[in-house]
């Protein structure tokens, strides 16, 4: 007849990952249970979308709105209409981190924060 022994004891992984999430948010999926075994790569958890594709649609619209404005600017200057060069003053103002050089008319310069040395055709 064969012997049972007993012992106390705890088990433990012999590795663990804490993981988290680059943003905060609701976890609406999770698709393991504790001490399952999980595959690298394996989705083992996912957050509620819906504030982050709101977010990306304001975005969007906030851009497009800007690319607008621009574009009249643009075409108002480009008319030498004095309201042309006031809207794109107002617009470079409010957007001061602009990556893009604007020749907004002539006599007025635009600077980029990228890069501000000059370049070919730069008359200062």
């Amino acid at each position: 007849q064969a012997r049972t022994y007993e012992f106390p004891a705890i088990i433990e992984a012999s590795t663990s990952s804490d993981l988290t999430f680059d943003v905060p948010g609701k976890i609406v999926r999770l698709t393991v249970d504790q001490g399952d075994f999980v595959r690298a790569g394996t989705v083992i958890a996912q957050l509620d979308q819906t504030i982050a594709r709101n977010q990306l649609v304001q975005a969007r619209e906030q851009y497009e709105a800007a690319q607008d404005a621009f574009r009249r600017a643009d075409a108002l200057v480009a008319a030498d209409d004095p309201r042309g060069r006031e809207l794109a003053a107002r617009l470079f103002a409010e957007h001061p981190g602009h990556p893009e050089l604007f020749g907004l008319a002539q006599g007025m310069r635009g600077m980029t924060t990228l890069n501000p040395d000059p370049g070919p055709g730069d008359q200062r």
